[in-house]
């Protein structure tokens, strides 16, 4: 729900979902609440924006093949405060401050009855104040900017002894004894020149992070118009992900945690072709990802718990290709049965393979995925679109550590959706898995077989 006037724009949203689950334990309740207002100022923008989630749901055995009680609940606030300001004609200026809190409370076997001291209790505190800015001059557009980041977390499982314990919210007699902070700032400034059919961003990152030191990030990005339709583009940029606090000291039954686990460094190249036209669009690309220390969950045969580990040295080459087909066009007719068809794929390798070890998280990839899909006029405001998806999973999974590792099975799904559009609405019906097949997506969790969901889209 929303409401505008000249100088001001305010929207409300809200959302309740509740489902009894596809298979035992998958049931949730989801509440999402959000409200965004802005005031419009003379070369001024103030906006303000906030909001709630609550999710409980059951985790079947998402994170343990032999175990299906398991439980979570989820809780998130966050606020976001914003100043946009036109300081001249060329240089534009934006302040932006938020705060996140984050509850979570995972049950790994019902302990909420038996064992409460068992349960997980996580509390997440994010701060974040970045300042960014665009300055047009003679060389093209300069952005430079800073930004300061807290994360901050309290817990009854990860990180170090706090000073003094502290009760969690709504759980009586369980308390957070644990807890990590750490800080990142980063300063980046960017180039973006454009010539007649040449275009490039040249840019950095410097990066000061509190718990793994600073370093640099650099990217280029670049793009030749060969024609009005066909254009070629490629890029090459440094990153890093940092290991997440579950991933240095969430020590479980599962899994056991390395504290001095190392960032996640890595250099991508890119390379690609795209083309438009009136009846048709095409994208080609190929990619080459250079990681010197990917992160990943391990179990080895020795070992009767997987552990977190650094993979170093990974290269992965893939390649993608898209092209959409606009049949209505080609047949000379808009209002052509046939009004568009659709191809996807996507292919990834990677250096190393599982030898003597399992992986669940780097080498645990989709080696091919491809997909067809076709959109078809029923009626003057009636469309029905069909897909078909086509996915093989390099990698294994393993139920207990008595099993051997299976490797996964290609799988083959049929979606559609059934559209009435209309100027002030739009009703639709979504079938996923057509076919109700029985598969694994990723580990051990099975995935839903037929689903159907069904809404209404307003325009106010």
């Amino acid at each position: 729900m929303g409401l505008t006037t000249e100088k001001q724009t305010t929207l409300v949203a809200a959302e309740k979902i509740h489902s009894d689950g596809y298979a035992y334990n998958t049931a949730f309740d989801r509440h999402n609440l959000y409200g965004r207002t802005a005031f419009h100022l003379d070369r001024t923008t103030l906006a303000l924006q906030g909001g709630f989630m609550d999710n409980q749901f059951g985790a079947s055995n998402f994170y343990h093949p032999k175990f299906n009680n398991q439980y979570e609940q989820v809780k998130q606030y966050f606020v976001v405060a914003q100043a946009d300001r036109q300081l001249t004609k060329s240089w534009y200026s934006n302040l932006t401050g938020s705060w996140r809190r984050h509850y979570d409370m995972y049950d790994f076997n019902n302990y909420r009855y038996t064992k409460p001291a068992s349960i997980n209790f996580h509390q997440t505190n994010v701060y974040d104040i970045e300042w960014r800015n665009k300055w047009t001059n003679a060389w093209g557009t300069t952005s430079f900017g800073a930004e300061w980041r807290r994360e901050s977390i309290i817990s009854n499982r990860l990180g170090d002894a706090l000073a003094k314990s502290r009760e969690v919210p709504g759980f009586f007699g369980n308390n957070y004894t644990l807890g990590k902070d750490r800080d990142n700032v980063n300063f980046y400034l960017e180039q973006f020149k454009r010539w007649d059919r040449l275009t490039l961003v040249a840019g950095t990152l410097f990066n000061i992070n509190s718990q793994f030191g600073n370093e640099w990030y650099p990217g280029l990005d670049a793009s030749y118009s060969l024609s009005e339709t066909l254009n070629i583009y490629g890029s090459v940029n440094r990153a890093v992900r940092y290991p997440t606090f579950t991933e240095m000291y969430g020590n479980t039954s599962t899994v056991i945690a390395d504290p001095n686990v190392r960032p996640e460094k890595a250099w991508s190249y890119e390379v690609g072709t795209k083309r438009f036209t009136a009846i048709d669009q095409t994208t080609l690309s190929v990619f080459y990802r250079q990681s010197s220390t990917a992160i990943d969950k391990i179990k080895r045969p020795d070992q009767a718990v997987p552990r977190i580990e650094n993979i170093n040295n990974l290269n992965t080459i893939g390649a993608e290709v898209a092209y959409t087909l606009r049949m209505a066009q080609v047949l000379g007719n808009e209002k052509h049965w046939f009004q568009r068809l659709t191809f996807n794929y996507a292919y990834i390798w990677a250096d190393k393979k599982q030898n003597n070890f399992q992986s669940f998280y780097t080498l645990n990839y989709l080696r091919h995925k491809l997909s067809v899909g076709a959109n078809v006029r029923l009626a003057k405001d009636l469309s029905l679109d069909l897909w078909y998806t086509l996915k093989k999973r390099e990698g294994e999974y393993q139920w207990d550590a008595t099993t051997a590792p299976e490797p996964y099975a290609t799988i083959h799904l049929v979606d559609t959706r059934l559209s009435w559009n209309r100027p002030k609405f739009r009703l639709f019906v979504d079938a996923n898995n057509l076919l109700n097949q029985s598969y694994f997506e990723h580990g051990f969790v099975q995935q839903p077989g037929r689903w159907v969901t069904s809404g209404i889209s307003l325009k106010l």
